[in-house]
């Protein structure tokens, strides 16, 4: 039997959604919100407890580090390119402050959760995520099977087959999927 997150997602033996219903029967009534009913793009941008990134990096090499807002904001122009009125949810431990930048754009707000419980089904919900190299990010793409972009080298824990690592523009594939999931 595997401890933790050794393994990351890959000794589960059984599927996502089996995974979400129980973490939603296991919570408190009141706990999660009713959530999101339009598509919406999630961001989940990790500041709080994570070192800032060097700058110019293009490749995440090292857990534990935050990837640069201004990849965030890139990715959010190029998928705004294919989906010009998504609306883009933010789920975050920094500030409004640090986040300004992305904030800033049109049709960019915080997330309405109450508690991570609540963000992380935000993000398990949404049409795609944009999520940083963390097992947040992880599980919120894990409970939704939701496609996941993410900062060259941010794929550590690999929690489904729609993982995509860039540095430039969102690849094509992962628009497709975001498209999917929208139009559904």
């Amino acid at each position: 039997m595997t401890r933790g997150m050794r393994d990351h997602f890959h000794s589960f033996e059984l599927p996502w959604d089996w995974h979400r219903a129980f973490l939603l029967d296991a919570v408190r009534p009141g706990v999660v919100s009713p959530g999101i009913r339009t598509s919406y793009l999630a961001m989940h941008i990790r500041l709080g407890d994570f070192r800032p990134p060097e700058s110019g990096v293009q490749r995440l090499a090292a857990d534990n580090t935050s990837t640069s807002i201004s990849w965030f904001l890139e990715q959010l122009r190029s998928i705004r390119a294919s989906f010009p009125d998504l609306r883009c949810v933010v789920a975050s431990d920094g500030s409004d402050d640090q986040l300004a930048p992305i904030l800033e754009e049109p049709n960019v707000d915080r997330s309405p959760g109450r508690n991570a419980i609540d963000d992380l089904l935000v993000l398990a919900s949404s049409a795609g995520l944009v999520g940083s190299r963390s097992t947040f990010s992880a599980w919120g793409a894990f409970l939704g099977d939701a496609p996941m972009l993410v900062q060259e080298g941010g794929n550590r824990y690999t929690p489904n087959e729609k993982v995509f690592e860039t540095s430039n523009r969102a690849p094509e594939e992962f628009l497709r999927l975001v498209r999917q999931r929208v139009e559904r």
